[in-house]
C-alpha cells in the first residue's frame, strides 16, 4: 500500500479539526495511558486517608502527564483540604487553561468561593440547618450553589437537610444511598445514623424503613444521638427523641426483634 506524503497527512488533519470546530465538536483528547490511570487510582485511594501518599502519586502523574485533568482536580482538592487556597487557585488556573470545558473547573471555583466571598453565606445556611429550619437552609444552599454541590462533603450536608423535611425523606434517602455507594467505608454516609431520623419521626415511612435496623443495634447510641446533633434547642432534642422512641415502640408491637 502506498504511503501518503507528510504534507498531505497534515492537511488532512487540519481539515478534520476545522470541520469539527465548525460543527461544534471539541477535538478528542488522547486517552490516558494505563500507567497514568494506575497512578490516579492510587492517588484517589489514598486521598483523605493519607494525603501525603496521595500527593506522591500525583507528583508522579504530573511528571508523566502535566495537564491530566483528573489529576489536577484531585491535586486542588487535596490542597484545599490542607487550607492551601493560593496553591489550589493556581492549580485551578492550570486546569482552566488546559481544559476550559472540564466540569471540575466550575466545582473548584465554587469550593474556592465558599472560602472567600461566600464564606458567610454558607455559614448562615449551616446555622439554619442546625436550628432545624431545613426548608430555609435548602433554599440557601441552592442559592450558593446554583450549578450543583461541588463535593461530596457538601452533598452530605444537603442530603441530610432534604431528608429532614416533611416530604423529603425519599429524596434524601436516595441521595444518601448514592453517597454510601461512593464512600462505603465512611460511616457518615451509611444509613441509618447518617439520617435525621428524629426530625422526621412523625413519618411512618422513616420509622418502617429504619426501625428494624435500629432495633438490631439497641446499644448503639449513634442511631438515637443524631437527632440531638441535628436539633438546636433542648426542647426540640427532647421531642425528637421522644417521638422516635414512641415510633419504635409501635414497630416493636408490630414485629418482634427476632423476626427482623
Amino acid at each position: 500500500m502506498a504511503r501518503a506524503e507528510p504534507g498531505v497527512i497534515r492537511e488532512g488533519l487540519r481539515a478534520a479539526i476545522l470541520l469539527a470546530l465548525c460543527l461544534g465538536l471539541p477535538p478528542s483528547a488522547p486517552a490516558a495511558s494505563p500507567e497514568a490511570s494506575g497512578l490516579l487510582q492510587r492517588a484517589e485511594y489514598w486521598q483523605g486517608r493519607r494525603d501525603d501518599l496521595a500527593r506522591e502519586e500525583l507528583a508522579k502523574l504530573v511528571r508523566l502527564e502535566p495537564d491530566h485533568p483528573e489529576g489536577l482536580l484531585l491535586q486542588a482538592r487535596i490542597q484545599l483540604r490542607a487550607n492551601q487556597e493560593r496553591e489550589a487557585a493556581a492549580t485551578l488556573e492550570r486546569l482552566r487553561k488546559a481544559h476550559p470545558g472540564h466540569p471540575g473547573v466550575a466545582k473548584l471555583a465554587a469550593l474556592l468561593r465558599i472560602r472567600g466571598a461566600d464564606k458567610d453565606r454558607l455559614r448562615q445556611a449551616r446555622q439554619l440547618g442546625r436550628a432545624g429550619r431545613n426548608d430555609e437552609a435548602i433554599k440557601a444552599y441552592r442559592a450558593i450553589f446554583p450549578d450543583g454541590l461541588p463535593d461530596d462533603e457538601l452533598e452530605l450536608e444537603y442530603a441530610q437537610l432534604v431528608a429532614g423535611t416533611r416530604n423529603g425523606w425519599e429524596t434524601g434517602r436516595g441521595l444518601l444511598t448514592e453517597l454510601a455507594r461512593r464512600h462505603p467505608d465512611d460511616p457518615r454516609c451509611t444509613a441509618p445514623h447518617s439520617l435525621p431520623i428524629g426530625a422526621v419521626a412523625h413519618d411512618k415511612h422513616v420509622v418502617d424503613d429504619q426501625g428494624p435496623t435500629i432495633l438490631r443495634h439497641p446499644k448503639d447510641r449513634r442511631y438515637l444521638q443524631y437527632p440531638a446533633r441535628l436539633a438546636g434547642r433542648a426542647r426540640r432534642k427532647c421531642k425528637a427523641r421522644q417521638g422516635f422512641a414512641a415510633a419504635l415502640h409501635q414497630v416493636r408491637r408490630r414485629k418482634s426483634v427476632d423476626d427482623l
